[in-house]
């Protein structure tokens, strides 16, 4: 689990550093940055509001797993309702990839989707004792967990 921590901190990482460069890029383009583009490398690294900024993008990077990813319960009988669940995955956007007992996967159905996502878009379904548990990206499931208990006071 730590070594899964410590990838998702690197993929955010990574992220934040590509926006930032495409903002600075768009800055740069439309001449709304305070400084010359000769002058930015200079401005984001030598300054007190660049090691800021910079300090800022390592701490959301190094907390992102802690908030980012969920785990959360719903009283759902998995085997008397799969074909429900797995219908109301797919109409979040997700399919079943993976089905063993004691564990389904769920990942986006659309490429653009899991490349947004750097490939941490899988869902893990586990069925519990009173119910079924959802392992995954924090919007997603809460997404996923709405559908079903939407579902489950309307039937």
């Amino acid at each position: 689990m730590k070594n899964r921590y410590l990838i998702r901190s690197l993929k955010y990482f990574a992220q934040l550093l590509v926006f930032l460069a495409v903002l600075f890029a768009a800055m740069a383009l439309t001449r709304t940055s305070r400084v010359a583009p000769g002058e930015l490398f200079g401005e984001v690294f030598l300054t007190t509001r660049g090691a800021v900024l910079m300090a800022a993008v390592v701490l959301l990077a190094v907390f992102y797993p802690r908030f980012g990813f969920v785990r959360r319960e719903v009283p759902i009988d998995w085997a008397c309702e799969r074909a429900k669940i797995v219908e109301l995955f797919v109409l979040c956007g997700y399919e079943l990839v993976e089905e063993v007992p004691g564990r389904a996967v769920f990942r986006a159905s659309s490429p653009l989707r899991r490349w947004t996502s750097l490939g941490e878009d899988a869902i893990v379904l586990t069925p519990g004792g009173d119910g079924i548990v959802l392992d995954g990206i924090r919007k997603e499931v809460v997404k996923v967990e709405f559908r079903i208990r939407s579902y489950l006071n309307n039937r």
